[in-house]
């Protein structure tokens, strides 16, 4: 059975992960909450275009996370705080075997049983993803992300503001 796929994919509030793919037909494969998508789009166009729909550049939003955050590494970016799309790299994100992880669509992360080099994601879909990282980089990645949430989500119209 021949796969369909995508030349392009739009990033949106229902994506749980794009990973890097090793293929000739296609580069990356995204996981939605009840799909996978086969793409020919790497995943790395994928986030700068997505990026640039909510509002900025990639370069900027990874320019204010690490001026909030001091972190240098694997940055967490706010695709699109106003539609809660948070998502970290699980490498550097010039590596082609970099996918990104969607934050608010993660469940659960756990060490691969006795192996503390591979990480088991599990999603609120209860689909679950091993990843060849280790739990410790996945950890602080999640750590890392939601600080961002925090930092970066705007402020709800109807929450009262103080002073």
């Amino acid at each position: 059975m021949k796969i369909k796929v995508l030349p392009f994919y739009d990033i949106n509030s229902d994506t749980n992960a794009i990973l890097a793919a090793n293929h000739f037909d296609y580069n990356t494969i995204v996981w939605e909450r009840g799909q996978c998508y086969y793409v020919k789009e790497k995943a790395f166009k994928m986030i700068e275009r997505a990026c640039i729909e909510g509002g900025a550049g990639y370069e900027g939003r990874r320019n204010s996370v690490v001026y909030k955050t001091k972190a240098r590494n694997k940055v967490p970016i706010p695709i699109n705080p106003k539609e809660d799309i948070y998502a970290f790299p699980t490498c550097s994100p010039s590596a082609h075997e970099c996918s990104w992880i969607f934050y608010p669509h993660v469940k659960d992360i756990a060490p691969n049983g006795n192996n503390a080099a591979k990480t088991i994601i599990t999603f609120k879909n209860h689909k679950q993803l091993v990843l060849d990282v280790s739990y410790n980089i996945i950890k602080r990645q999640m750590h890392l992300t939601s600080y961002c949430v925090v930092l970066f989500s705007p402020i709800p119209i109807d929450r009262p503001r103080l002073g």
